[in-house]
């Protein structure tokens, strides 16, 4: 019964999450894209497009081998703990790079006209 109440709180909640997903950039899309202009909101999306990539090559393979790897240490507590400590920072390093990549495609990219 615990079980079956738990898993209906789960669906639940990711039902909201992918529903809250996708309205989100439907109702502020349209706000940003006004207050930019359409070149300048041209720009910043060529940008975050060009910085997509370092996202993709920064997580490419963590979450797998993530899995996999807890589930082998599954009875380990103590390696599996330590294993999602290195895990968590080889995501924070490799997040904290694409931010430092996609600000700079930003700046650099469109920094002159929406500042104008």
């Amino acid at each position: 019964m615990e079980q079956e109440t738990s898993l209906k709180k789960n669906l639940i909640y990711n039902s909201m999450r992918i529903i809250i997903k996708m309205l989100f950039p439907i109702l502020i899309l349209p706000i940003v894209a006004r207050k930019l202009g359409a070149e300048t909101f041209g720009l910043t999306e060529y940008a975050t497009s060009i910085a997509s990539y370092f996202i993709l090559l920064s997580s490419l393979g963590i979450y797998n081998y993530g899995s996999r790897e807890v589930s082998i240490l599954y009875i380990k507590k103590f390696k599996k703990l330590s294993f999602k400590i290195n895990i968590g920072i080889i995501l924070f390093i490799t997040t904290c790079f694409y931010r430092l990549i996609n600000n700079v495609l930003i700046v650099d990219i469109c920094h002159p006209r929406i500042y104008e």
